[in-house]
């Protein structure tokens, strides 16, 4: 039986949340000094190229105003993004200002948990995954590509789609997403 994660443990490891406003048309308004943290450029990128975490959270805001246009009612949007040994919960609202002004996207990040441990033995053993999907599930875990899964483990990007829909299946997922969630949840 896997271990149960300590409720205790996992929100003493919590910081405050990062909060970020975006307007309409995705330009960062504001950040609050947890955003700022979370969202520096990362040594070695190139000048002007944003962290995994910025473009996540601006992915995150842009599904949110494209989907409102389609249908008003919806107005949040949920993800979760993976860097490293942190595992960050993202949250995008529509924000209503006065009347007749544009509105606005504020986007949460909530550290979920860090270096958190997963049994993949277990996983695999819960879900009736493969050896070959387990590889690709830790893969996944770890934030990397289906191109960069099929280069390392030495097969086409359609049989990593294949080994990762079929992953999603057995854990009942509707996105990669949820997968990561479940693995990081218990």
């Amino acid at each position: 039986m896997p271990k149960q994660a300590d409720p205790l443990t996992i929100l003493k490891k919590r910081r405050m949340p990062a909060v970020v406003l975006l307007d309409h048309q995705l330009h960062r308004c504001w950040r609050n000094g947890e955003a700022a943290t979370l969202m520096a450029p990362l040594p070695g990128l190139p000048d002007g190229e944003i962290s995994p975490l910025e473009r996540d959270l601006t992915r995150l805001a842009a599904d949110l105003v494209s989907s409102h246009g389609e249908d008003p009612e919806v107005t949040c949007r949920v993800d979760i993004h993976l860097d490293g040994d942190a595992v960050y919960g993202l949250r995008a609202d529509m924000m209503w200002g006065e009347a007749g002004r544009a509105p606005m996207v504020m986007v949460q990040v909530d550290t979920v948990s860090l270096k958190r441990e997963v049994d993949f033995d277990a996983v695999r053993r819960r879900y009736n995954i493969s050896r070959r999907e387990q590889d690709v599930l830790r893969m996944l875990f770890y934030g990397k590509s289906n191109k960069e899964i099929a280069e390392l483990l030495f097969i086409s990007e359609y049989t990593v789609k294949d080994h990762i829909k079929a992953i999603m299946a057995k854990m009942e997922a509707g996105s990669r997403s949820q997968v990561l969630y479940k693995l990081t949840t218990g």
